[in-house]
């Protein structure tokens, strides 16, 4: 009876906790506007300074695809690169234009939409996560990564925004299907495999999860009523499917006419069937494979069956193994490993310390820890895949932003399955949400005093 009177006098009254609310969400709001300014004036004082030659990490292959598109009026596929990053900038483009001139508008547009993208994007990490975890894996994912890119003429860095957006939408979905987010995600899918095609893997990667939720679900119902249940849970991730062709159908049908596939990419078709960027040069990319299908015969085409026939498996093992070494070294300038390994930990000793709470949480939303842990440990694996044909830091910061989610999500998922009371049950998340703070006060102080650490990689 002691402890009862205790914890109801520690109970705030309902116009305490309107003050304490009101409280954090102007701290939010603060560090929010405060974030995005910091963000815009980093990346404006990197493009100044630091990106002056258009040449540099392949930046001229956009702005020369933009003009492409400027010129011919129409949609243009170039079976590297999404079209939709050219597509945006090309309205920049005058005919008259010097190419510096062009250059310059061009860097000074993308900064203003990555920066506004990015600052959206919290909104979205809103629906998954309380505020201020949201905050913080907001302010990791743009100072840790985005702002890398943000002053670059290229797609990456609204690649790798768009990408944690579907990410999230679809983590929704799974936890509570709904119509509206069906269709954003399908929207948001679109958007984002026209910036860069490897955002296919999260979708191959939902509907395996969407349809064992659908099956899980149906066999917990009554045995007249599976079927219609099925079909009911089958329809949402349907609905993604649909309203993604839909929106890309355009750059679906032009890669069809030009390739063959509506599908069709040369790194996902044949570079990553080759065992290093030199064959690449010699094989397809000597037929010229981004003007048409290479005019090759088919026994001398790279595929998926005869990389397998002619590797063994401790040839596969090693060329993933060294490619994750590899990654792990060229993130470290960025942050990237530091912030995950924190995460990680804790993590860790939150499931160590609660296992009870962390076998109820993993119970409970098993398909979302199927999508996301899968999604993340697939697309890290392809990274490593693809560092023979390029190595860049760009392919793992496009999956970044999505395992700082899953890590803080399933920290937070597993504090809320703490059947005590609200203290004990914020312990372990907003440890390691102070623990993100201070090391984000560290780096945001550094990149306002001294620039950003290390930078982009060359490349497509």
């Amino acid at each position: 009876m002691m402890a009862t009177g205790t914890m109801e006098q520690e109970e705030a009254t309902p116009s305490e906790q309107g003050r304490t609310i009101s409280r954090r969400v102007l701290v939010g709001l603060c560090v929010w506007v405060l974030g995005g300014l910091v963000f815009y004036s980093a990346s404006v004082k990197h493009a100044e300074e630091v990106n002056t030659k258009p040449g540099f990490s392949d930046q001229s292959a956009y702005l020369d695809y933009a003009k492409r598109f400027a010129l011919e009026k129409g949609v243009v596929v170039d079976g590297a690169r999404g079209p939709l990053y050219p597509f945006v900038i090309s309205h920049l483009y005058n005919s008259g234009d010097d190419s510096a001139v062009y250059f310059e508008s061009a860097k000074s547009f993308s900064i203003l939409l990555v920066t506004a993208a990015w600052m959206m994007s919290i909104f979205i990490l809103f629906r998954v996560m309380p505020c201020w975890h949201s905050v913080v894996s907001w302010l990791v994912i743009g100072f840790c990564c985005v702002i890398y890119y943000a002053p670059y003429t290229k797609a990456e860095a609204s690649y790798f925004v768009s990408n944690v957006v579907v990410f999230v939408l679809l983590v929704r979905l799974l936890q509570a299907p709904k119509l509206w987010l069906a269709l954003s995600a399908g929207f948001a899918l679109a958007i984002s495999w026209m910036l860069k095609a490897s955002a296919l893997t999260v979708i191959a990667v939902f509907v395996p999860a969407a349809f064992l939720r659908a099956i899980a679900v149906a066999m917990r119902s009554k045995p007249e009523a599976r079927l219609a249940l099925i079909a009911r849970s089958l329809a949402i991730p349907g609905l993604v499917v649909l309203v993604f062709l839909a929106t890309a159908s355009p750059v679906l049908n032009h890669n069809k006419e030009k390739y063959g596939q509506y599908f069709y990419n040369v790194n996902s078709t044949f570079y990553m069937w080759y065992d290093d960027w030199r064959e690449c040069v010699s094989g397809t990319r000597a037929k010229e494979d981004r003007n048409g299908w290479p005019d090759m015969p088919i026994s001398e085409l790279p595929s998926a069956k005869k990389y397998w026939k002619n590797h063994t498996i401790d040839q596969i093992k090693s060329r993933i193994v060294d490619g994750a070494i590899h990654i792990a070294g060229a993130i470290r300038p960025h942050g990237m490993l530091r912030y995950i390994s924190v995460c990680f930990l804790a993590l860790l000793v939150s499931i160590a310390f609660q296992m009870r709470s962390a076998i109820r949480a993993f119970t409970n939303g098993w398909a979302t820890v199927l999508f996301a842990a899968g999604y993340c440990i697939a697309s890290a694996i392809l990274c490593a895949w693809f560092v023979p044909i390029n190595g860049g830091v760009r392919f793992f910061a496009a999956v970044f932003p999505c395992v700082i989610v899953s890590l803080v999500f399933a920290v937070v998922g597993i504090d809320r399955a703490v059947v005590t009371d609200r203290r004990s049950r914020a312990l372990w998340s907003w440890g390691l949400s102070y623990a993100l703070s201070l090391m984000l006060a560290y780096d945001v102080i550094n990149t306002v005093l001294f620039g950003m650490r290390g930078g982009v990689d060359a490349g497509s």
